[in-house]
């Protein structure tokens, strides 16, 4: 496919409506772009309002969520913060909500909520936002280290796979009942 035209690096990447979404990055923070996968063209958006590295962009309802991160690669400082990114208007919202400090990788949309799991600084957090209410809810801890661990989700549930303290760990999270199942192992 025809090459992001800025260098990027851990960023934010989604999808949505036949579009990939590109959020900052390492190289150039503030900045995003859209590819269209049909036409295999990029259209510059508006820049992030604040530097956008080691997070993670997830998609729900029509809209992107930017969660998380920092200003940039050698900052100390980590937010605790939700943009919410509207296709529609090129505009950002930031959420009233907060959530635990960190560079996150684990984040997915679920039903009508978006569950964050870990990050560098909180290791064990589970965070339920709900945009319809511009709310976050502390759920139920990971029992395990949740460092680099990336999230999806099916009809039922969300698993995470991945982390620095359980990397070959395979867990199930059922979002109803606020529990973790531990699956069989990852073989490699």
């Amino acid at each position: 496919l025809t090459d992001i035209p800025f260098m990027f690096g851990w960023g934010g990447f989604s999808a949505l409506d036949g579009y990939l979404y590109f959020f900052g990055g390492k190289y150039a923070t503030t900045t995003a772009y859209k590819y269209n996968v049909a036409e295999g063209t990029y259209t510059q958006l508006t820049n992030i309002p604040v530097g956008f590295v080691s997070a993670v962009a997830t998609p729900l309802n029509g809209k992107i969520y930017l969660i998380t991160g920092r200003p940039n690669a050698n900052s100390s400082t980590r937010y605790n913060t939700i943009y919410e990114y509207d296709p529609a208007t090129d505009t950002y919202r930031l959420a009233k909500a907060t959530i635990h400090n960190g560079d996150c990788k684990g984040a997915v949309g679920f039903g009508d909520s978006i569950y964050i799991f870990g990050s560098d600084q909180a290791k064990n957090t589970c965070y339920k936002y709900t945009p319809t209410t511009d709310t976050s809810t502390q759920m139920n801890n990971i029992p395990f280290t949740c460092v680099d661990t990336y999230a999806c989700a099916t009809a039922d549930f969300i698993y995470l796979v991945g982390s620095s303290g359980s990397p070959y760990a395979l867990w199930q999270y059922d979002p109803v009942a606020d529990t973790y199942t531990q699956l069989q192992n990852v073989p490699y």
